[in-house]
């Protein structure tokens, strides 16, 4: 994998005269592709963590951008608002083919201030990520060089150096998922039952020879008539006369079906219908692994992105803590105050732990669904590179349920299935008529009654018919009732998976219409909250407020922007399982190299239906 770093360049710091305002430009320029083994490239956490050993950053803000431009030019506005662009990256998962507009318009989004004391980046950290994957660390500082974090450092921390899109990650699923393959073998399976039923209704040409040494004491004179199908052989004796003890036969025969009231015919077309199926089931197994994926994937980031908001949260609440601490020392605060504060640090600690637990799961289930090996000593064998970027769409109740009827494989699979088990009460009912087969060829053997090399033969031909007249207490009656019991239940779960489908859409577009409005709230609690923390550090720096507002001003804004990455998260989420109970932007091609290329036709044969 090839991929870019920012080269060092001068950087021009404008410092304006509002001490609330401090507007800081930085532009950097990306470097010639260089080998794997040469990038500075680590994880994201990690990135920050050693440039805050290296560079004490106290107030000044530093963020990591990753985007596909030659030339980027990046404005934070400190320490108020913290500007991520939305227009200029493009997002990296399919959306419905239906009117999409830009999530948000260059939206804003406050941050604190780094904390002085513990030397955390602030949540202006957390990372803005596109398709590409290429990595941009510009941190803010008043120097003018752009650091750089050594390759050596980052294999020292374990950390592997592949990274991992979501594109990629798809295309990964396709060909490695075991569910897919799954999917694959078992539509083998069933051509290979196919294949068997269908040679029923060829013919057959069989060869057979024998050599028997017989004493002469329990040799009779027996004449022989070769059998038409696989049925014993006729005998009649022969006269008298001395009988040869060396018997020797060849024989090759044709044998092909006549008649047996179309249960081969019936049998064969509800094979091809399970083959169908089958095929059917691959693609619902495709857009399923696909949603799966899609959640997985952004989980991931989602839980990244909480670690980080959760590690400035016990930052902020330590920092309290010692305010609460000094002011207790000098009288001004009771007791009281300081155990609260002890008591809100345990708690965020708890739940950074929590969130940590989240992230190494999510990033475990993802390797897990991908169907990817792990590296020695079982760690993560890649590194997720994405954004929770979200574009809404705009969709109708019932044109949505109009496609998903139209268009979802299940209930196509569900239609074979109907066909399949109608095919099969006609095989059934065909066991009440004569099975009839035609046979002839031809037979060279020995003559018993002469020398053994003396040998005679000739052309048989003739036919063979069985019938069942009476097997038993209604057995074939039975059959029949089976049969179309099991017809019946095909179709009965036909129409609950309608009703599932028509369900699942609804819940769906539920779901992205709820995940909307939670986004649109989240951001006005955001501006509310980033107003209040402005409000809170002007009359703190007035001498009117306390510090300990300025704490919880920060607070509310971290829990604020915790609250719209979630919701970010939850509308990808609910738009992945829109697309897959729609089937409207599944990739089915990608399985080329795992199917033949009589598979592959026949596969994209029925999906070009619909």
């Amino acid at each position: 994998m090839r991929s870019n770093i920012l080269e060092g360049q001068d950087s021009q710091c404008y410092r304006r005269n509002s001490p609330f305002e401090k507007r800081v430009t930085a532009v950097g320029k990306l470097s010639s592709t260089r080998p794997e083994g040469q990038l500075a490239r680590c994880n994201f956490q990690e990135d920050l963590r050693l440039l805050v050993r290296k560079w004490h950053l106290g107030s000044v803000l530093s963020t990591v951008l990753f985007t596909t431009s030659l030339q980027a030019e990046l404005s934070i506005t400190s320490p108020s608002f913290f500007l991520i662009p939305s227009s200029g990256a493009q997002s990296s998962f399919p959306v419905a083919s239906y009117q999409a507009t830009p999530f948000f318009p260059l939206t804003s989004l406050p941050v604190p201030f780094c904390s002085r004391r513990s030397n955390r980046m602030s949540l202006a950290s957390v990372a803005n990520f596109s398709a590409s994957g290429v990595l941009f660390v510009t941190p803010l500082l008043a120097s003018d060089s752009v650091p750089h974090v050594r390759p050596d450092r980052i294999k020292k921390l374990g950390i592997n150096p592949k990274l991992l899109t979501l594109n990629d990650a798809m295309r990964y699923a396709l060909r490695h998922n075991p569910e897919i393959l799954n999917s694959i073998q078992q539509i083998r399976s069933v051509h290979g039952k196919l294949i068997s039923t269908r040679a029923q209704l060829l013919p057959r040409l069989v060869a057979t020879s024998a050599f028997q040494d017989v004493p002469s004491s329990i040799t009779n004179a027996f004449n022989e008539i070769p059998p038409v199908t696989d049925s014993s052989p006729m005998k009649f004796p022969s006269g008298r006369g001395t009988v040869n003890h060396f018997f020797w036969k060849t024989q090759l025969a044709a044998q092909q079906l006549v008649f047996d009231g179309g249960g081969s015919l019936a049998g064969m077309r509800a094979v091809k219908h399970q083959e169908n199926m089958s095929f059917f089931t691959l693609r619902s197994t495709i857009d399923s692994v696909i949603a799966q994926v899609k959640t997985a994937f952004f989980r991931v980031i989602l839980d990244r992105a909480l670690v980080a908001v959760q590690e400035q949260s016990v930052a902020l609440l330590e920092d309290q803590l010692e305010s609460q601490k000094k002011h207790y020392q000098v009288g001004t605060v009771p007791k009281l105050d300081v155990l609260q504060a002890q008591a809100a640090v345990a708690s965020a600690a708890s739940t950074l732990v929590r969130v940590q637990n989240n992230l190494c799961i999510s990033q475990h289930q993802l390797v897990k669904l991908l169907g990817m090996n792990y590296t020695k000593h079982a760690e993560i064998p890649f590194r997720v590179v994405g954004d929770l970027e979200v574009r809404f769409c705009a969709v109708s109740s019932e044109e949505a349920v109009r496609i998903g009827l139209a268009r979802s494989p299940i209930l196509k699979a569900q239609r074979e299935c109907i066909l399949s088990q109608a095919a099969s009460v006609r095989e059934a009912i065909s066991n009440r008529y004569p099975k009839i087969t035609l046979g002839g060829g031809y037979l060279v053997q020995n003559n018993t009654r002469s020398h053994p090399r003396r040998a005679t033969g000739g052309w048989f031909f003739g036919l063979n018919g069985t019938w069942n007249v009476f097997g038993g207490l209604n057995a074939y009656s039975s059959e029949v009732i089976q049969s179309k019991a099991l017809l019946e239940q095909s179709r009965i779960r036909y129409d609950n998976s309608a009703r599932s489908v028509i369900a699942s859409i609804q819940q769906s577009i539920a779901d992205l219409r709820q995940a909307q409005e939670v986004i649109r709230s989240q951001q006005a609690n955001v501006v509310q909250a980033a107003g209040t923390l402005r409000l809170a550090r002007e009359q703190f720096d007035s001498g009117v407020g306390t510090q300990l507002e300025v704490f919880n001003a920060k607070i509310k804004l971290l829990q604020s922007q915790t609250a719209v990455l979630q919701a970010r998260f939850g509308y990808i989420q609910a738009l992945a399982q829109y697309e897959a109970m729609l089937s409207i932007n599944t990739q089915y091609k990608e399985t080329e190299a795992l199917l033949t290329n009589k598979e592959q036709q026949h596969f994209e044969k029925l999906n070009s239906a619909g």
